[in-house]
């Protein structure tokens, strides 16, 4: 299996961690970037955005050129209700150019589309779940953003949901899951991959090609990473 590297952008060392608006800022500005580096000239290929929740990255994607279908266990919600700002209501249905899917993205057959973004999502799975989504797309592009445990760091140390566990072989964490809008739908617990068990899982999976977006950048609990598998090249 192929590793390159390719430049996101620098986001400046904080004393805390972002909180909730500023992190999904900082995720917008690196997947925009992602996708004019890989993808600068899209001709409507059709993309998945699985577990797309608010839906910012998969209107983000349709901006940029693709055809989106952004499939969600739960209905459509906006960052507003998950901060606590707006109602908890279903959102009224506008013509996006999008077409939003509510279903379980574990059983979701993503095999007519031909780029996958799945983007805060797989951390939030049980590791069998995470493996099966990798076969299931081997050979697709596929880009996944991902907490990355770290038992050395100090935000991991420090939160008490995380377990730390070695699994199949893979060193990771188990992560109980919290139930609200940034979390699983119905997984109680989640599989938190180092980085290196998360490249062991691509290798076994059948995975070409892993592109490394750097530099990592933080969340809450440490650090997280943008990967892209299979990227054209």
């Amino acid at each position: 299996m192929q590793i390159h590297v390719l430049p996101g952008p620098a986001f400046p060392r904080t004393a805390t961690a972002p909180g909730p608006t500023l992190a999904t800022s900082m995720r917008l500005r690196s997947f925009a970037a992602l996708l004019r580096q890989v993808w600068p000239a899209p001709q409507g290929e059709c993309a998945v955005d699985l577990g797309a929740g608010h839906g910012m990255f998969a209107t983000l994607a349709r901006r940029h050129g693709f055809r989106v279908t952004a499939v969600d266990a739960r209905p459509r919600w906006s960052a507003a209700q998950a901060l606590g700002v707006a109602q908890a209501q279903p959102r009224p249905a506008v013509d996006d150019g999008i077409a939003w899917v509510q279903a379980d993205v574990r059983a979701f057959d993503t095999t007519p589309f031909a780029i996958v973004p799945a983007i805060g999502l797989t951390y939030h799975l049980p590791l069998a779940a995470q493996r099966d989504l990798l076969v299931q797309t081997a050979g697709r592009p596929t880009v996944i953003d991902t907490e990355v445990f770290d038992a050395a760091d100090p935000a991991a140390i420090a939160c008490d949901r995380l377990r730390p566990v070695r699994l199949d072989g893979l060193e990771g964490a188990l992560c109980r899951e919290t139930g609200n809008y940034w979390s699983a739908a119905d997984d109680q617990e989640s599989f938190w991959s180092t980085h290196d068990a998360f490249l062991q899982m691509c290798r076994d999976a059948g995975r070409r090609s892993v592109t490394l977006i750097e530099p990592t950048y933080r969340s809450q609990f440490g650090p997280q990473r943008w990967y892209v598998l299979d990227a054209p090249r």
